[in-house]
């Protein structure tokens, strides 16, 4: 959902001193401003981190993205040290961005209730995997 549209230059480049300074603030401003336009380069640069606390800011960025084109992102969320990428993906699994508020106490998210959820997304084998 964007709200506002900035060029792809500007994004980008708002982006890396963001990523850079591990800005917290930065990105939440950002928010507003992402595009489908730009979900495969924000992917590139999320294959490219190997810090979580700066995949993370990525997964921050793109938390309201239910379109399969953030999907590499929003489904390796799950992997993310905190609770609140967890309870990310796992809205982006649901296609309901509204699971989140479920895993909020008083305004933090509860890393227990995610783990709750957590194991029908983790661990779970695939159907093939069934009989084995």
């Amino acid at each position: 959902m964007i709200k506002y549209q900035v060029s792809p230059k500007e994004f980008f480049t708002r982006l890396e001193s963001a990523i850079e300074s591990s800005s917290f603030d930065d990105v939440e401003e950002m928010r507003d401003y992402v595009s489908l336009d730009f979900a495969e380069d924000l992917t590139g640069i999320y294959r490219e981190l190997d810090d979580w606390w700066k995949k993370e800011l990525i997964i921050h960025l793109v938390q309201d993205q239910l379109s399969e084109e953030f999907s590499e992102i929003l489904l390796d969320a799950i992997n993310a040290p905190s609770a609140e990428s967890k309870a990310y993906s796992i809205c982006f699994r649901e296609k309901d961005r509204t699971l989140f508020n479920k895993y909020l106490v008083n305004h933090m998210v509860s890393e227990d209730l995610v783990k709750k959820d957590l194991s029908k997304y983790v661990g779970a084998k695939e159907w093939w995997q069934l009989w084995k």
